[in-house]
């Protein structure tokens, strides 16, 4: 009796909100953009949903999620939060000089992963043999996630995550050394370099476009190190580089609803002397661009300025035939890289398996057999043996 009585507090509940906020929902609103996720779906009424009360926990989920003032309310939540100096913040950790993701105070024993990093390695060497079958040569390109380049900024009560992540660069470095598969690592890199802020944004989880550049530099020394006629490489003296004036908005900031007091802008880099080249996304011609720039200054701009955000396939030609070709597979990190990759080579695809599904990797490198294959992955998924760019098949 009790459980039917609150099943009918909770219909007639949801029925009033419905019907009191129907005018003010924003039923059109798919993506809530500061919070970094997608709104919940409608629920489909079932029998089940319903005797459970499932159904009216979605329904709520649904509604409020449309609620036309949720953007404002949060938004002052956030004000308050960091007003009271708080350490954690909407799972953003608030450390110095950077802001994070929030990852707790645990550690666990990390050996079992070992395990891991020898299938990941042993689905690589797929790719690796299939390339080699027909000419072509693989390497696999590791760089920091922003959290990892910083984590000595993190609080020091808080867990930075570098017990895992290390642990997770050695056993994958080993794993690829040992089916000699070319391991360039950007972490590396950077501390040879010195470990300059300026490589990684404060603020959001990618490098800044600096970051990119030295990447593209060292994965051309490697390619270099193995081709016969060394590939042409795009020098920081060819380019220009532009800071944009708008106001940048990185993934954790958005979190925190552009609050986090920054300065932080977003560079492109433009070639003095211009490659002609054609684009298409997703089968489809598109504009020759490598940006997608605002319309004003005073507009908000993100990570996505690189190559237009995340695409499930992108294809530049150069028309310069006695130049190889390169396919790149990855995560957002490759769409910065994206920006200058494309002038070392004739040919440069770049696929995102998150939302490219027209061909399997084995099948797409049969059809157009690149010469230069790349895989480019942040040391958080490392050892990611389900997400789509790392279930290789």
């Amino acid at each position: 009796m009790k459980r039917t009585v609150n099943l009918i507090f909770l219909a007639a509940a949801a029925l009033a909100l419905a019907l009191g906020g129907v005018l003010t929902l924003r039923w059109d609103r798919a993506v809530l953009f500061y919070e970094n996720r997608m709104a919940a779906s409608a629920p489909a009424p079932s029998r089940e949903a319903l005797w459970s009360g499932a159904y009216f926990t979605d329904l709520d989920d649904f509604l409020s999620d449309r609620f036309a003032g949720r953007d404002a309310l949060i938004a002052l939540d956030t004000r308050l939060d960091l007003a009271l100096g708080r350490p954690v913040v909407h799972g953003v950790a608030l450390g110095r000089d950077a802001i994070f993701p929030f990852h707790g105070y645990t550690a666990w024993e990390t050996g079992y992963r070992a395990q891991y990093a020898q299938t990941m390695a042993d689905r690589l060497a797929q790719v690796r043999d299939q390339a080699a079958a027909y000419g072509g040569k693989f390497y696999y390109i590791g760089v920091p996630e922003q959290y990892s380049y910083f984590h000595d900024k993190y609080p020091s009560y808080m867990d930075d995550r570098q017990w895992l992540l290390s642990a997770d660069r050695a056993y994958l470095a080993a794993a690829l050394a040992e089916r000699d598969i070319p391991f360039v690592d950007m972490a590396q890199r950077f501390d040879a370099l010195g470990h300059p802020d300026a490589l990684y944004s404060a603020t959001d989880h990618h490098y800044t476009y600096l970051g990119a550049l030295e990447t593209y530099w060292a994965v051309m020394d490697a390619v270099n190190a193995d081709a016969e006629t060394p590939l042409p490489v795009t020098a920081r003296e060819d380019l220009t580089l532009t800071d944009l004036p708008n106001p940048f908005l990185g993934s954790h900031d958005r979190m925190l609803y552009g609050l986090w007091p920054t300065e932080e802008a977003l560079t492109i880099g433009t070639l003095n002397t211009p490659i002609p080249f054609t684009r298409r996304d997703n089968g489809a011609e598109t504009a020759p661009s490598l940006y997608a720039l605002p319309q004003d200054e005073e507009e908000t701009v993100s990570y996505a300025v690189y190559m237009g955000g995340d695409i499930g396939e992108t294809v530049i030609q150069t028309g310069r035939p006695d130049l190889p070709k390169c396919l790149i597979w990855g995560d957002s990190f490759t769409n910065a890289l994206e920006t200058v990759l494309w002038t070392s080579f004739d040919e440069t695809r770049s696929l995102d398996f998150r939302y490219y599904t027209g061909k399997t990797l084995s099948e797409y490198i049969a059809a157009y057999q690149p010469d230069v294959i790349l895989c480019l992955r942040d040391d958080t998924t490392y050892l990611d043996l389900s997400a789509p760019n790392g279930n290789i098949s």
